[in-house]
């Protein structure tokens, strides 16, 4: 049985501790396992009991696996082949040439295990598993503690920790004699690697000084001088003697190296992995260097519910998952930027055939892991995921030309379209789905943040906003821009000959996922320019101001005029060979019933609505909405009207609820769709794209609206998207007669999930089974403070006024640190500290009545500030200057 101890306080002594009372056997896995783990963004660490002896422990190392009674250690490896026990490292992933015709990019990858320990006493537990066992997760220190009992009372302890910037592990064993001390025998540990398929495993002679084995695999075509391949080696220092006696403590040192930096020479890692293993000071310098990373990274921020213990281990807990999911700037200096960033899995996975190849999924399972970073005040732990996003623009600016080329379109050079899965170094998955247009905008999302949070213009002008331009550049080519009365125009996400998608195989135009986040990279665009100086295209502007509404259903804001019946070709005959045409055809509503030729047919196709795609249904399925919509199957996809809309929804959907899509209250999947046919999706202009925010009245209402409908009381498929969707909805308004949630609906909501999918790992769980959901922390954080646009801080937006809450130097967007405490007994906001990282104005929406005067002390220097009629309070805030807030008195 796994459960979980919970703390509530500051202080880092009170940090939760994740615990199971029973052997971890969840490993190996293609997903993700209940097990302790542990991590630095280049190792990874689990434990677990090898299924072939009760008494042995598992260290498994990304891409290494070390049978060692619970103890296991990954490094990200992508690799191919059937590995039992497999451990990781986020450097091995098995990549080869690409062998479609389209040569971009020129290797496609799939994620591997390494290597592994185990660690056993034979003679003490034999075959038998542990009378008692226990393990435990101390994410205060990061640390990892297993304890088997025998059936005659010898116990077996391993207490695991690993360097924050080196790819040493040291586990230390302790053996204490039960009744078996009456025995003759002297146990012995048993110490022995594993290692993945194709891998060699070496016993080497013992020194006086102790005892080296090795383990070594290669991923990828070895000795490839235009394909990545990764050796990594494992070596494992012990003592040269093993006996174990009662209260002895043997140290063991494992420690990984391979050839990042060596490639394309050919170079042979197991030198320096044995260098850093043997080394006489590496279990003090790791045990040191660990105390000091986690104290330093506790001391960050931190929230205290103390009515909420279980959200606040859930947010402690997430903190930890991704501090071992990220390599530190250190480790990421030494490798010079090449070691891959934590995929589906983070460094934990544990199989040759992790789900989805264990990549970098774009449409949200990548960017959804990061969610809650940067408003927890540890922008550091973002800074790997940039790597791959960037690596791959060449092969994004070959894609934006292919599907130009496709859909009969001139692109601009710079222009960005990417793919829906990638891989490290410019490659990409295995899987070279693209789908949607609209990956690249998802992966944007991140560049935005970190310029919104930390305001670096010299990394928004080199960096985001080349990415930006790029990929505005594509959708300037791409968009239908469709005239209306007056002079006026809409641009829409629609295309017959390579059509957008709602989601994964679901075509459709106008999806509401694409209006929602381009919507975010045109600002973005726009603001960041106006920040460094630079001259937007003006098309980003006109787009901007013209682009397709958020769908609400049937409701169809103007100006959207019925298209104006298409002229009959003159240049192309009616002969039959109308159905043999490959992928398009044309519907006869406007007098035209065949086309001779396939080319008129589809110049045709692409300048008048009456044509669609084999792939889509019917005309007829567009029957049931009004015009403009009947018989223009080419605007809002036909096919979207078919598929069942049910597959990452839950609900209860009535006919209320349809009738609320036909009146424009409710957003919905794409244009045309009905409720029927949405789902969570259809919350994008809250979340993640961020688009609505507070003080968008009409567009939160429907925002509330819609998660009411789409939700009500329930959890939802997508927490990552749903939770903080509706802390950026907000709760109901006073007086409002409007379907919404309370605040304390969304705080219980939020609880329940907790303690319904929390793992004693700090895990929770995920429909894909991996590590997304530890974003959730951005709808926590958004409950006690938002700065919506980066325009103003509000204090305890969302928080239910009946319950004490605190929290110390969270994030807000316009760099600054924020502090503050709600008092549920006096209704008071109190130890407001407000800190600009980059020293700016600071507009505070005052949490006290707008008629009390504030008071701001920086550098010991008051400040008396009236708010102005509306509430707001503006001061000037000295670079990394505490101030405090407090209303006079």
């Amino acid at each position: 049985m796994a459960m979980l101890v919970f703390v509530s306080g500051f202080a880092v002594a009170s940090l939760p501790v994740g615990k199971w009372t029973e052997p971890v056997t969840g490993l190996p896995n293609g997903k993700l396992a209940s097990a302790p783990t542990l991590g630095n963004g280049y190792l990874g660490l689990n434990i677990g009991c090898a299924k072939s002896s009760g008494a042995s422990i598992d260290l498994w190392l990304n891409s290494t696996y070390i049978s060692a009674s619970l103890f296991a250690m990954y490094r990200v490896v992508y690799l191919t082949s059937s590995f039992s026990l497999p451990m990781l490292a986020n450097a091995m992933w098995d990549c080869s040439p690409n062998s479609q015709k389209v040569q971009f990019p020129v290797a496609v990858c799939n994620r591997v295990a390494f290597a592994g320990v185990s660690l056993s006493i034979p003679d003490v537990f034999g075959s038998e598993p542990p009378n008692q066992f226990s393990a435990e997760q101390r994410i205060k220190n990061g640390q990892l503690y297993t304890r088997s009992v025998s059936k005659d009372g010898a116990i077996f302890e391993t207490l695991s920790l690993m360097h924050p910037s080196k790819n040493t592990v040291v586990t230390n064993v302790t053996f204490t004699t039960g009744v078996f001390a009456a025995s003759a025998l002297s146990p012995v540990l048993n110490v022995s690697l594993w290692v993945g398929d194709g891998g060699e495993v070496i016993r080497q002679p013992c020194g006086s000084s102790g005892c080296i084995n090795t383990a070594t695999r290669t991923a990828g075509p070895i000795n490839s001088t235009t394909v990545r391949y990764v050796t990594s080696s494992l070596a494992v220092f012990t003592p040269t003697s093993l006996a174990l006696e009662s209260g002895r403590t043997i140290t063991i040192v494992s420690a990984v190296a391979d050839n990042l930096l060596a490639w394309p020479s050919t170079s042979d890692p197991t030198p320096d992995a044995t260098a850093m293993a043997s080394n006489p000071s590496a279990a003090v310098d790791t045990a040191a260097a660990s105390a000091s990373y986690w104290s330093t990274f506790w001391s960050k921020s931190a929230v205290n519910f103390p009515s909420q213990p279980e959200l606040e281990a859930y947010w402690f807990g997430a903190q930890y998952v991704m501090a071992g999911m990220s390599a530190t700037d250190e480790l990421s200096r030494q490798f010079r930027g090449l070691i891959p960033p934590s995929g589906l899995y983070g460094p934990w996975v544990t199989s040759d055939h992790p789900s989805w190849n264990g990549d970098y999924t774009l449409d949200y399972n990548q960017e959804a892991q990061y969610y809650g970073v940067y408003s927890s005040n540890h922008p550091e732990l973002a800074e790997p995921y940039f790597g791959p996003i960037a690596d791959w623009e060449p092969a994004a600016r070959i894609s934006a030309q292919q599907h130009a080329s496709l859909g009969k379109l001139s692109c601009a050079n710079r222009s960005l379209h990417y793919a829906c899965h990638l891989a490290p170094w410019g490659y990409q998955s295995r899987d070279q789905s693209t789908y949607m247009h609209w990956n690249g905008l998802f992966a944007s999302l991140l560049f935005i943040n970190r310029w919104e949070y930390t305001r670096n213009t010299t990394w928004a002008r080199t960096t985001a906003y080349p990415l930006l331009d790029g990929l505005n550049a594509w959708w300037n080519c791409f968009l239908k821009k469709v005239d209306g009365p007056g002079g006026s125009y809409v641009y829409h996400d629609v295309s017959i000959l390579d059509p957008d998608n709602e989601h994964e195989n679901q075509k459709v135009a106008d999806p509401q996922i694409g209006i929602a986040l381009l919507r975010r990279t045109l600002s973005a665009q726009l603001e960041i320019a106006a920040a460094i100086g630079e001259e937007a295209p003006t098309y980003v502007a006109d787009i901007l101001a013209n682009l397709a509404p958020y769908n609400t259903g049937w409701h169809v804001p103007a100006p959207m005029p019925p298209p104006p019946p298409p002229p009959v070709p003159t240049n192309c005959s009616d002969a039959g060979n109308f159905s043999s045409e490959p992928g398009i055809r044309c519907v006869g509503d406007h007098g035209m019933s065949k086309a001779a030729s396939v080319e008129c047919c589809q110049a045709w196709c692409n300048e008048n609505p009456a044509c669609e795609s084999f792939s889509f249904c019917t005309s007829t399925e567009c029957k049931a909405g009004p015009a403009p919509y009947v018989g223009n199957c080419w605007q809002y996809g036909a096919n979207a009207q078919c598929h069942s809309g049910t597959g990452f929804t839950s609900g209860k959907r009535t006919k209320s609820m349809v009738q609320d899509v036909k009146n424009g209250t409710v957003w919905t999947a794409y244009g045309g769709a009905s409720v029927l046919a949405s789902d969570a999706f259809s919350l994008y202009p809250l979340w993640p794209s961020e688009m609505v925010n507070m003080g968008d009245t009409v567009d939160l209402q429907i925002g509330r609206a819609s998660f009411e409908t789409y939700f009500g009381k329930g959890i939802g498929a997508r927490p990552v998207l749903v939770y903080p969707a509706i802390a950026r909805a907000g709760a109901c308004p006073p007086g409002t007669t409007v379907a919404c949630r309370s605040r304390e609906d969304i705080l219980d909501a939020l609880v329940k999930w907790v303690a319904s999918d929390q793992l004693p790992s700090f895990i929770p769980n995920a429909p894909g089974g991996g590590t997304e959901n530890v974003g959730v922390t951005q709808a926590v954080n958004d409950m006690l403070v938002q700065a919506p646009n980066g325009k103003y801080i509000v204090l305890f937006p969302v928080w239910p006024s009946t319950f004490d809450a605190s929290f110390s130097r969270l994030l807000a967007k316009g760099a600054f640190e924020v502090s503050a405490s709600w008092s549920a007994s006096s209704g008071i906001v109190g130890n407001v500290t407000i800190t600009s990282l980059i020293g700016a104005t600071c507009t505070l929406l005052s949490p006290w009545k707008s008629s009390v005067d504030i008071l701001v002390t920086c550098n010991g220097k008051p400040e008396r500030i009236t708010p102005n009629a509306t509430g707001f309070a503006t001061f000037e805030a000295l670079q990394f200057v505490d101030c405090s807030v407090a209303p006079v008195s």
